[in-house]
């Protein structure tokens, strides 16, 4: 399975997929990318194995968060690719850093061509740590049997509701925890 993996890897580089440097999900065994078993809860990422460039850890309650201040649409996290074929519940522990009320914090799951996988969101005016659940995204039709999804993005956004459309926001800090898959 390994060398397949490898082959694999480097078919999407080929491809002209940008793949992560520098970046991992809590876990470097190779199940991450194998087919997943339906009832089995996988990390898609971990703050306290992240080593990119986007954000800062920052370490609450004992608890690793990664610090983002987002920049419209415009900030992506890269994680190792991991297949989420079966995967119906993600969950995220997150919170603002200054309350608003009109602020929907959203955390956007995505595969490389950005389409969603799930969209977990808070509303703004929680500045606590809070888990958050969220399902498969409505136009989502990955979930067959037969198929591998692979995520390997996740994208922090902030959204003002109290303006027509919904905006982006620039410049908003939100905390990102752990995120997992079941």
């Amino acid at each position: 399975m390994k060398k397949l993996k490898k082959v694999w890897i480097l078919t999407l580089m080929a491809a002209g997929f940008a793949m992560v440097l520098g970046c991992s999900n809590s876990s470097s065994s190779e199940e991450q990318n194998d087919p997943v078993d339906g009832d089995k809860v996988i990390t898609v990422f971990d703050p306290e194995d992240y080593t990119g460039d986007e954000g800062e850890k920052v370490v609450r309650d004992g608890v690793t968060y990664l610090k983002i201040t987002v920049d419209e649409w415009d900030i992506v996290i890269n994680v190792n690719p991991i297949n989420l074929v079966g995967k119906t519940k993600f969950k995220c522990t997150m919170y603002g850093e200054e309350p608003n009320a009109d602020y929907i914090y959203k955390i956007k799951l995505a595969d490389s061509a950005y389409d969603d996988i799930s969209n977990i969101e808070m509303n703004g005016i929680v500045t606590t740590p809070t888990e958050r659940e969220a399902g498969v995204a409505e136009k989502t039709e990955w979930n067959k049997v037969s198929e591998t999804f692979l995520c390997d993005r996740i994208q922090p956004v902030v959204l003002d509701s109290s303006i027509e459309g919904y905006p982006a926001q620039s410049g908003v800090v939100v905390y990102i925890g752990k995120i997992t898959a079941e």
